[in-house]
């Protein structure tokens, strides 16, 4: 290894990183890595660089290249720091992420499992990087019709999300969306009714806010709507520019009629 060569490639990555040039920022993570890749596994470097250069591949999806990586990347903190950190969770759930995009979703809910063991255990219980892995596992549940199992997390995920964010944030929503979803699904339509309900009151609570609850302007609920987002993909868990630290939510399931 040449550490100089290194520390000037692995600067370059990250200057390139904060230009938003995502293709110098490849290639300059791709020579780091050549120059670690060699190393001891407990070597901070090879760690350092490894998650780096995951991250990036995670976020222009070349999901086939980063995958060996990402179990590389698993293993050594396994051996390095223990299968019960919270550093080797963290990866745990960028696999889940990776799995969950490519629809590979038996290998997704084994890593996604595993990251809620480890965060419940790091963390405790109503942290918010635990609520966010719970919503996780919900949808990946969700998403591979297990609704038996999809349905008590996502109640779990509503409770604690409206303890930590309140009734009215949008990510409280954005479960309880889902959760209608899955109910409608199941032929729960009465529990769904009452869901639906949570979403529409408090878009009409901001828009009264906005124009004013006597306003001769009409009000919608139609725009921004949540319910109207169902069938797409809301969130990218490998948009975070914060390497794999960030945890955050997966793809919402698509809603199957």
């Amino acid at each position: 290894m040449n550490e100089e060569l290194w520390s000037e490639f692995y600067n370059e990555a990250c200057n390139a990183l904060q230009e938003n040039d995502l293709d110098l920022a490849e290639a300059n993570w791709r020579r780091a890595w050549s120059q670690v890749r060699n190393l001891e596994k407990s070597d901070g470097r090879y760690l350092m660089t490894l998650e780096y250069f995951c991250d990036l591949l995670c976020q222009r999806q070349k999901l086939t290249e980063a995958e060996p990586l990402l179990l590389d990347l698993v293993s050594a903190k396994e051996q390095v720091f223990g299968p019960d950190d919270l550093k080797t969770g963290i990866t745990h759930n960028a696999l889940a992420g990776l799995y969950y995009t490519g629809k590979n979703f038996d290998r997704a809910e084994e890593h996604c499992e595993k990251a809620l063991a480890i965060h419940r255990g790091a963390l405790g219980e109503e942290h918010p990087d635990v609520l966010l892995i719970i919503q996780n596992l919900a949808m990946l549940y969700h998403a591979r019709q297990a609704y038996d199992k999809a349905e008590p997390l996502y109640e779990e995920a509503i409770k604690l999300a409206e303890k930590l964010h309140g009734p009215q944030s949008t990510l409280t929503m954005d479960i309880n969306e889902n959760y209608m979803a899955l109910l409608s699904i199941t032929g729960q339509k009465k529990k769904a009714r009452k869901v639906k309900k949570t979403l529409i009151l408090p878009v009409l609570e901001r828009l009264i806010q906005v124009v004013g609850e006597d306003s001769s302007q009409p009000i919608t609920t139609n725009k921004g709507f949540p319910g109207s987002t169902l069938t797409g993909l809301k969130r990218d868990p490998r948009r975070s520019n914060q390497c794999l630290y960030r945890i955050t939510p997966l793809p919402t399931p698509d809603r199957k009629e």
